[in-house]
This record gives C-alpha cells, sequence and structure tokens, in this order.
C-alpha cells in the first residue's frame, strides 16, 4: 500500500511562484554606479509594475539564479562594448543574498577588463535559471540606461 505524501504549502507555493516568474520573463537588473536596481521583463525590455506577488516572490524566497555579469567599457575613440560572463553559483539564494555571492566573479571579469574604458558595471540576475545570450543581456541593459554616465570610473 502507497503512503501518500503529505502536502507541503511551502514547496507548492515555491513552484507557483517560480512558474509566475517564468511565465513573465522576470529578472533583477543592477548597474553601478548609476545605482540603479529593479525588476524588469527581459524579453521585452519593460520595467515590471510593481505587482506585490511578484515583488514578494522574487525577495522572500530562495531561487537558483543565473547571473549575467558586465562590464561597461567605452573605447578612446567612443567605441561602446560590454565584456560579459554568465555563472550560475551553486545553492539556492534570497535575492539580498545575490551581491556577496557574485563578489568574486565580479572583481576577476573587472580585472581582466582595460581600466582606462571602464565606465560601469552591472548584472542581470534570473530567478528562475533562464539563460540569456549576449545579444538579449546588450538590449537589457541598454533598456535601462547602462551607457549613461559618461565619465569612466
Amino acid at each position: 500500500m502507497k503512503v501518500r505524501k503529505k502536502n507541503d504549502g511551502q514547496r507548492r507555493l515555491l513552484r507557483a511562484t517560480e512558474a509566475l516568474l517564468r511565465q513573465n520573463h522576470i529578472a533583477i537588473v543592477d548597474l553601478l554606479p548609476q545605482d540603479k536596481q529593479g525588476l524588469i521583463n527581459w524579453k521585452t525590455c519593460r520595467a515590471v509594475k510593481s505587482s506585490r506577488q511578484l515583488v514578494n516572490g522574487v525577495c522572500d524566497l530562495p531561487h537558483r539564479w543565473t547571473i549575467y555579469l558586465a562590464v561597461f567599457c567605452r573605447s578612446p575613440l567612443g567605441e561602446r562594448y560590454i565584456k560579459g560572463e554568465e555563472i550560475v553559483p551553486a545553492g539556492q539564494y534570497r535575492s539580498e543574498q545575490i551581491n556577496p555571492a557574485i563578489t568574486h566573479y565580479h572583481e576577476e571579469l573587472l580585472a581582466s577588463c582595460n581600466q582606462s574604458h571602464v565606465i560601469g558595471t552591472g548584472w542581470i540576475a534570473s530567478p528562475v535559471g533562464e539563460s540569456l545570450t549576449e545579444d538579449e543581456a546588450a538590449r537589457v541593459f541598454e533598456a535601462v540606461g547602462c551607457w549613461e554616465s559618461s565619465e569612466a570610473a
């Protein structure tokens, strides 16, 4: 005779929230030195209207994040380019734990860039593990204004 598993409300909430986040293509975008951070639909490159359910789903629950790290550079000739890398940190993190988890990777990426070209840094974090191509990441960064700072960092 089979024994039914107990009803696990926490797992059910996590599955429903991940489905909602996946359906809306939600990601967190963070830019420095502009100090911009927010939720964005990475497919349409539009800011997400503050829905309590989406914000709580991203902030309150731990997720397996896929994070695209980027350094924004401008050459002396004025050509803009992005040097990026995608990482998947081991384990589950809440949104406030992302920065400490990726600091090492971001510092390595920044060190590999020409320091006289660097004008800013940023990252895009997907809570449902969706991987972004370089073109998709560049579109998202452009939409949120990664090139607004014209001074070298």
